[in-house]
C-alpha cells in the first residue's frame, strides 16, 4: 500500500511535471526517499514551487510542522520566530514577528502573509522579500548592505537604522512607506509609480540615489512632492 509520503511525493511530482519544472529540480524531488529530504528540496526551490502553484498551503499542511521549521519553512505559524537558520520562509501567517541577530547573509521571505514584522539586528547582508503580503513592517538595525524587496504587497513599511548601503526595491506595492536614519548610501528603486506603485512615502533620506526621472523629496505632513538638489539621479 502506498504510504502518505509516497502519495504526497507522487502528487507533487505530477504537478511539477505539468508545470514544466526544470530537470534538475524535478530529479532532486524524484530521488527523495524521506519526508526530510522532500522538505529540503521544497525549501531549496520554494519561490518556483509556490509561484507555480506546484505546492500550496494544503500540501505543506500534509508535512510535519516541526520538520518544515527545521528547514526554515513556517506555514500558518502564529507567534514570534527567532532563529539561527539563515533562510526563513514564512507562508500564510498572521502578525508574526521574525527576528534575526548577528547573522551573516540571512534571507527572509514572506508569502501571502498578514502584518508580518521582520527585524534584523547587527546582521551582515540580510535579504528580505515579501510577496502578496499585507502591511509588512521591515526594520534593519546596524545591518550592513541589507536588501529589501516588496512585491505585490499592500502598505509595506520599511525602516533602516544605522545601516550601511541599504537597497530597497518596491514593485507593484500600494502605499509603501520608506524611512532611513543614519544609513549610508541608501539606494531606492521602483518608486514614483514607475512600476505600478501608488502613494509612496519617503522620509529621513539624505544623499541617496533614486532610480527614476526626478530627484524628489516627499513631504509626509503635506503629501507634497518637492524637487531636491541634494540627491544624485542616475
Amino acid at each position: 500500500m502506498e504510504t502518505k509520503f509516497e502519495k504526497l511525493k507522487a502528487e507533487l511530482l505530477l504537478k511539477a511535471k505539468n508545470n514544466n519544472a526544470c530537470e534538475s529540480g524535478y530529479r532532486q524531488a524524484e530521488k527523495c526517499k524521506t519526508e526530510n529530504e522532500l522538505a529540503q528540496v521544497i525549501a531549496d526551490n520554494f519561490n518556483w514551487v509556490w509561484s507555480s502553484k506546484t505546492i500550496t498551503l494544503e500540501d505543506l499542511n500534509k508535512l510535519d510542522s516541526e520538520l518544515l521549521q527545521s528547514v526554515g519553512i513556517f506555514a500558518n505559524y502564529e507567534g514570534r520566530i527567532e532563529s539561527d537558520i539563515n533562510r526563513l520562509i514564512i507562508v500564510g501567517t498572521s502578525s508574526t514577528a521574525i527576528v534575526t541577530n548577528d547573522l551573516s547573509s540571512p534571507r527572509i521571505v514572506t508569502y501571502d502573509s498578514s502584518s508580518p514584522r521582520i527585524v534584523t539586528n547587527d546582521s551582515s547582508s540580510p535579504r528580505i522579500e515579501t510577496y502578496g503580503s499585507s502591511s509588512p513592517r521591515i526594520v534593519t538595525n546596524g545591518s550592513s548592505s541589507p536588501r529589501i524587496v516588496t512585491n505585490d504587497s499592500s502598505s509595506p513599511a520599511i525602516v533602516t537604522n544605522d545601516s550601511s548601503s541599504p537597497r530597497i526595491v518596491s514593485y507593484d506595492s500600494s502605499s509603501p512607506r520608506i524611512e532611513t536614519y543614519g544609513s549610508s548610501s541608501p539606494r531606492i528603486s521602483g518608486i514614483m509609480n514607475c512600476n505600478g506603485l501608488s502613494s509612496p512615502r519617503i522620509s529621513g533620506i539624505m544623499n541617496c540615489i533614486i532610480n527614476g526621472n526626478h530627484s524628489l523629496i516627499i513631504d509626509l505632513d503635506n503629501l507634497l512632492i518637492i524637487k531636491s538638489d541634494k540627491w544624485t539621479v542616475k
